[in-house]
């Protein structure tokens, strides 16, 4: 069940609405003249290649009254892109990471047998060098 509360008038101060305003104003603006140009395209675009203006294109389009069956079909087609893309990719160099992943590991045990030599290097040098003397 979904309840909605009002959230009283003395909560948001007139202030704040100013500044989150202004604060937002040069990234709406920039929103609406990306979609103004670039329409349908641009919600396309604004999927995978300029993915940080994404959420104001949203909703530049939802207050310019774009058509969702349009925006829908853009969007959609956008983010096939984009996954399609970012799995291609990951195919591709997925051969690659398998052989790095390899070579780390190996290199991982060599260091380890360095480790190993170094440390009975110098216990070695040390009971050489500081022999226990006998107790009778």
């Amino acid at each position: 069940m979904l309840v909605m509360t009002k959230i009283p008038s003395s909560f948001h101060s007139t202030s704040t609405k100013r500044e989150s305003s202004a604060k937002y104003a040069k990234p709406i603006a920039r929103a609406k003249a990306f979609s103004a140009k670039w329409g349908g395209m641009g919600v396309f675009l604004s999927r995978w290649l300029v993915a940080p203006i994404g959420p104001w294109i949203n909703f530049a389009s939802g207050i310019s009254d774009y058509h969702w069956r349009g925006f829908t079909f853009w969007a959609v087609l956008g983010e096939v892109i984009w996954v399609g893309l970012y799995v291609t990719l990951g195919v591709v160099f997925s051969a690659n990471a398998m052989a790095l992943a390899e070579l780390l590991a190996d290199v991982s045990w060599l260091l380890l047998g360095i480790l190993g030599m170094v440390l009975m290097g110098l216990r070695l040098r040390k009971a050489l060098l500081h022999p226990v003397k006998k107790r009778r």
